[in-house]
C-alpha cells in the first residue's frame, strides 16, 4: 500500500464542492487522516476565496493511477473547467 497527501481546494461552492469531494475520496480509496480546513485569497486572478483542507490516503494505486482514476473522475464529476488560466475560479482542485 502507498500513502499519499492530496490537497483539495475549490472557490465556486466551496464548501459544498469541498465536502462532495471528501464523500467521493471515501468511496475511492481509504482517508487516513483529514486537515482542519482553511479559507485563502485568490491569487493571481480575480475571484472568491479559496476553502481548502488535505486528506492522507492509503491506496495500492500508483500516482499515475491515482490521477486516473480518481482524481480526474472526481473532478469531472463536479464540472471541473481548466482554462489557459491556471488562477481561475474552480468547482474544484485536487492535487
Amino acid at each position: 500500500m502507498n500513502t499519499a497527501f492530496l490537497l483539495v481546494g475549490s472557490n465556486i461552492d466551496p464548501v459544498q464542492n469541498t465536502q462532495k469531494a471528501r464523500t467521493l475520496l471515501e468511496s475511492m480509496v481509504q482517508i487516513e487522516k483529514t486537515s482542519r480546513t482553511w479559507e485563502i485569497p485568490s491569487i493571481g486572478s480575480p475571484g472568491p476565496n479559496f476553502i481548502n483542507f488535505a486528506v492522507q490516503i492509503r491506496t495500492s494505486l500508483t500516482s499515475s493511477e491515482l490521477k486516473d482514476k480518481v482524481i480526474s473522475p472526481i473532478e469531472q464529476s463536479l464540472k471541473r473547467v481548466r482554462s489557459s488560466d491556471k488562477n481561475a475560479p474552480r468547482t474544484i482542485d485536487i492535487d
